[in-house]
């Protein structure tokens, strides 16, 4: 199963969108030459603030990340468009996360959040 966005908050502020997400990663990570290594979909996440959660054809302006799996470095880089940015994950400074299944310890982490904001357009 690939990772799996939770929305855990949803606001509007300064007629900014403000999404925060819970990552929940699962499968395995697919760092490889050309391959993304795990792609985020914003517009599929789950939740229970479901009028704020979509994000139309432009996608957020920004995705950040707020709290960092323990142990683990993680960088959002753009995706094929605003709605689908990549997570890249980093075992140590600069050592990107090998190819292959997420380490028991980066898999079971809760407390994984990102962050999209955006123009609302209500």
């Amino acid at each position: 199963m690939p990772n799996q966005l939770t929305i855990v908050q949803a606001a509007n502020v300064w007629k900014q969108k403000k999404v925060r997400y819970n990552v929940d990663l699962s499968g395995n990570y697919g760092q490889a030459a050309g391959v993304a290594p795990e792609v985020l979909n914003l517009n599929g996440a789950t939740g229970n603030y479901d009028p704020d959660q979509y994000w139309g054809y432009q996608g957020p302006k920004f995705v950040s990340i707020t709290n960092l799996p323990a142990g683990y470095n993680c960088q959002i880089v753009p995706g094929a468009d605003a709605l689908h940015p990549i997570l890249k994950v980093f075992s140590s400074e600069g050592v990107e996360l090998a190819a292959g299944a997420y380490p028991a310890a980066l898999a079971a982490e809760l407390n994984f959040f990102i962050e999209a904001w955006g123009a609302d357009f209500k």
